[in-house]
């Protein structure tokens, strides 16, 4: 099966800033459910929602509310070496990619949501994936703070970041990112 966005939640349990930070309730929901929500009302019948975690909590979340009445919603039990804190997203995003593809599940574009960022709107979501289509899938969109570290240039028809090293980029908490889609 061939799916056009796939849109990927990491949320795993350990934190070292909040115990469960991503299963404490907010306004009644926990806190990554308000990703799951937002991708659950842009998502078209060309797309998917994937969860990557190691929590008990959310996994009982999905056995019990999702697994029985929803399709195109799946949950990858994240192997314990891709839960530490050193961790990258993007390890726990091939390996998702790799558990789907196992399941015959081909995706097209990942759009990565943090839960920690639960306030992001659907216009906002929808803007970015419209601006990713609109070039044709060649530029990765992401939203971002307005004095983020990530300065692109266009020197010599490439894109590059000379004043940010990204091969030595800081971990996401420390930037405050909320949607990425590539």
């Amino acid at each position: 099966m061939k799916i056009n966005n796939c849109f990927f939640i990491p949320a795993r349990a350990g934190s070292k800033g909040i115990k469960n930070k991503n299963t404490q309730d907010l306004l009644g929901s926990m806190l990554f459910e308000w990703s799951f929500f937002l991708a659950s009302k842009v998502m078209s019948n060309n797309d998917c929602i994937a969860i990557s975690t190691d929590c008990p909590v959310i996994e009982m979340w999905f056995n019990e509310l999702i697994k029985k009445n929803e399709d195109k919603i799946y949950l990858r039990l994240r192997p314990s070496n891709l839960c530490e804190d050193e961790s990258s997203t993007e390890s726990a995003m091939i390996d998702t990619y790799k558990f789907l593809y196992t399941d015959g599940i081909e995706i097209g574009n990942f759009v990565l949501l943090q839960p920690t960022s639960p306030f992001r709107t659907d216009n906002i979501l929808q803007k970015s994936l419209n601006e990713f289509y609109k070039n044709e899938c060649l530029i990765p969109v992401f939203t971002a703070k307005k004095d983020t570290p990530f300065i692109w240039k266009n020197i010599n028809d490439t894109l590059s970041s000379p004043d940010y090293p990204f091969n030595k980029r800081k971990m996401r908490q420390a930037l405050n990112n909320s949607e990425y889609i590539f």
